[in-house]
């Protein structure tokens, strides 16, 4: 076997942060390198896999970070929540190339794996440093296509879900029909690359490998999937990481009820706000894993009752174990995190993402869909009604076992060697890449005029 090299680019949140350390990991244990093109706060718990982080120089951390919590917001602010995507996708492009430029001369790779949030590696870095970038999505499900929606739930009705899924999928496409691909090509042509033909989604799925951490049932059935897109299984950091707590919960024996709207706490978070005040004086044990670097209370998020516990956020795998039901948004980590958990959801979804993943949910029969307007009455039925059905819960637990069939990590660390092999096999793409355009730009440097 041939060590090979390998680099990955990703945001540093949790879950965009996990998988990637959780496959570079797997990468090592076979005796490939990795390294991680991340946040610097990310530093102990990658060098402490025996991995290289390659910090973000240019791009700052916080920033990003509030650019993120802004634009899980849309539903309350539209425009500042397509600002703030457009300032973290496109507004970095240039410090994405750079700082990467500067990685790949310090630490040369074989194969980049690219975060999809980052625009930089899958859009330009590919052509212009002439390494294979394949693509490890944190999200549960491929977001193009025709399929890209299941068919209706076991109730059969087009519900909540699905139309909140159709007008984000409409949103995306017209996103990345307009504005996105007009900016990036605009990059492109100063670094004398040929333009992209709209939609972004496409060519992203034309990468050689695509990686997609849920399994073809959960996703499914897809009939729209090009070869490269890989269904692998969640890629779970099963170890220790800096977000770790163990909550004093709140005492008894009551169900516990775990609620979640994400690790970055939404600059609106009327779910978790609707959450304290629906459970509150109920008969369940209250877990809140609010987000981090806030302040909840200015937030209206202030525990006001003996069976709510709010705590920072953290990762879900001990408080699972006891949980008989999340709600959440239905944010990818999240979701993924609780059905391999075998526990049944009540999501109310905002934008991104979460559409799809709780249209999937429905489909699955592994819990109960709310429409944007969640007030703590609908939110207190529904969690009612998933823990008094006990076919929610077996729903959960038959998506689990399909989980656990596929290998995740492992399976997606096998997929990215024989990616590394058979680039290797085709010759050098950096030297081609220099015949055919002349002299390569410099990513640190000016782009070519």
């Amino acid at each position: 076997m041939t060590p090979r090299r390998f680099l990955f680019a990703t945001l540093p949140v949790p879950g965009h942060l996990l998988p990637a350390l959780a496959v570079a990991a797997a990468l090592r244990q076979r005796g490939h390198a990795a390294a991680l093109y991340t946040g610097a706060s990310a530093r102990a718990l990658v060098e402490g896999q025996g991995l290289r982080l390659l910090p973000f120089r240019r791009l700052r951390e916080e920033r990003l970070e509030a650019l993120l919590g802004r634009a899980g917001a849309a539903a309350a602010d539209p425009t500042g929540a397509l600002a703030a995507l457009a300032e973290l996708q496109l507004a970095t492009l240039p410090a994405q190339l750079a700082d990467l430029g500067d990685a790949l001369a310090a630490w040369p790779a074989d194969v980049v794996v690219s975060d999809p949030t980052l625009l930089g590696p899958w859009c330009l870095l590919d052509e212009l440093a002439g390494l294979p970038v394949a693509v490890l999505s944190p999200f549960a499900t491929w977001p193009a296509g025709a399929d890209a929606l299941p068919p209706p739930g076991r109730a059969g009705a087009d519900g909540p879900a699905r139309q909140a899924a159709r007008a984000a999928a409409s949103g995306i496409a017209a996103l990345a029909d307009a504005g996105w691909c007009a900016a990036v090509n605009a990059l492109r042509l100063r670094f004398g690359l040929a333009p992209l033909a709209p939609p972004l989604l496409a060519h992203l799925a034309g990468k050689p490998l695509c990686l997609v951490p849920s399994t073809p049932d959960f996703d499914g059935p897809r009939r729209d999937l090009p070869p490269s897109v890989r269904h692998v299984g969640p890629c779970a950091w099963p170890g220790a990481t800096p977000w770790d707590a163990t909550p004093a919960l709140p005492r008894g024996v009551d169900p516990l009820v775990v609620v979640s709207e994400g690790a970055l706490l939404p600059a609106a978070p009327a779910l978790l706000r609707a959450a304290v005040q629906a459970l509150a004086g109920l008969p369940f044990r209250v877990l809140v894993a609010a987000g981090r670097r806030t302040d909840r209370a200015r937030l209206g998020l202030a525990a006001g009752a003996a069976n709510v516990c709010i705590v920072p956020w953290m990762p879900l795998r001990e408080a699972l174990q006891q949980a008989v039901c999340v709600v959440t948004s239905g944010g990818s980590d999240t979701v993924l995190a609780s059905l391999a958990a075998g526990v049944p959801l009540v999501v109310a979804p905002g934008s991104g993402d979460q559409p799809a993943n709780a249209a999937r949910v429905e489909h699955a029969g592994a819990g109960v869909v709310l429409d944007d307007a969640v007030s703590p009455g609908r939110l207190a039925a529904a969690v009612h009604r998933v823990t008094a059905n006990p076919r929610f819960r077996d729903a959960a637990e038959r998506v689990a076992q399909d989980f656990a069939r596929h290998d995740g990590a492992a399976a997606a660390a096998e997929l990215l060697v024989a990616l590394a092999a058979a680039s290797a096999a085709g010759g050098d793409r950096g030297r081609r890449y220099q015949e055919d355009a002349g002299e390569a730009p410099s990513l640190a440097g000016s782009p070519r005029r």
